[in-house]
Parts: C-alpha cells; structure tokens; sequence
C-alpha cells in the first residue's frame, strides 16, 4: 500500500508531554557535544528546559529546517581495545557526538514516522529491525518457520547473512528521498529530511 492511496504524511507540532518523555527515556550519558550538555544535566533541569527544546522542535518541524548546530559533532578517539597499543592510531575508532537535543529531535520524528509507517502498513513483514515487538528472536522465529515449511514441501533451504553494522553510512539519500515521495510524505517533510 503505498503512493496515493495513503494518506499524505506530514509532521506534526510536538506536544510537550511527548518532549519530557522522549527526555525522560534518554539514556543516562555523561557524553556531551560541543554544547556540553549531557543526558543526566538535560533531565535534572527538564522541567525548565522543555517548553524551550519543544519550541525548537516545533519550529524546526514547521519550517522544515533542521537545524544546523545539531548537525555539528565532537570527534572523538575510542580505544578499540585495552589490550591494543595506545600509541598507535589504528587502536583507536572515532566516536561523534552529537548534542542530546538532536536526539530529541530526532526521536520526535521518529515517531511520527513509525506511527504512519505503522498505520498503513508500510514496513515489510519480514523488517523485525527498530520497531517494537520485533527483534532478533521474532526474525530467527519466522525464518526458523519459514525453513520448517520448505523442508515439509521438500524444497531446499538457503541462506545469506549481511552484516548490517553502520548501515546508515551506506544509505543512498537519492533513494531514500524516493521512498519518502513514494510513501507520500509530504514536500515539507521530505525537505525536513533532507535535500530536495
């Protein structure tokens, strides 16, 4: 079910009572980005802070504009191992940090998202990746399934495994922003994505 006969997705205002959640559920961090505001400090002064960070939000998501400083990460060096010489270069792995109030950001959206993608049915049911009530063993359930069904049919089973790790970095933005028209999210949402 895609194109015209669903509905056209546009993101919404955020309520603040969904911005203190999405704070509220952020994982205790006292990693910081160049803003040097950490999860823990966010939550301490959460109830000053979000009427603020949700005025943001809001005006980030009307304008389709996300915003700049949200984009801009500290670097990192991560020991890959403690075992690894800590003067080599190459026992290290860069770590970017973003600040906490992108992942708000980030977090409000993706709701909205995944409720319409929800909605109309839009994931496939085979994607068990980054929704709920669905992970690795509801994957492994229905190809074990899967695998029963072909054997009882005498068919052959195969399989291929991907490594999925940094798949973002991997994404084709052309070919996203296709899917989103294709969905149809509307031109401010998918401006609010990414480039038109």
């Amino acid at each position: 079910m895609a194109g015209s006969t669903v509905p056209e997705f546009n993101l919404q205002r955020v309520h603040p009572d969904t911005v203190d959640k999405i704070v509220r559920s952020l994982k205790n961090s006292k990693a910081t980005g160049l803003d040097y505001i950490d999860t823990h400090i966010l939550k301490l002064v959460r109830n000053e802070l979000v009427p603020a960070l949700t005025h943001i939000l809001n005006t980030s998501i009307q304008t389709a504009v996300y915003p700049e400083s949200y984009k801009i990460s500290k670097i990192i060096p991560l020991l890959k191992d403690s075992k690894l010489d800590k003067l080599d270069p190459q026992s290290f792995r860069p770590v970017a940090l973003l600040p906490v109030a992108s992942k708000v950001l980030e977090r409000a959206v993706f709701l909205q998202v995944v409720e319409h993608m929800n909605t109309y049915g839009l994931l496939h049911p085979n994607h068990h990746g980054f929704r709920a009530h669905h992970n690795v063993t509801t994957a492994i359930l229905q190809m074990y399934n899967s695998w029963m069904e072909a054997l009882e049919e005498g068919e052959m089973i195969g399989l291929t495994l991907v490594d999925m790790s940094a798949a973002y970095d991997c994404v084709d933005v052309d070919l996203l922003l296709a899917k989103t028209k294709l969905y149809n999210f509307s031109r401010n949402t998918r401006q609010f994505i990414g480039p038109p």
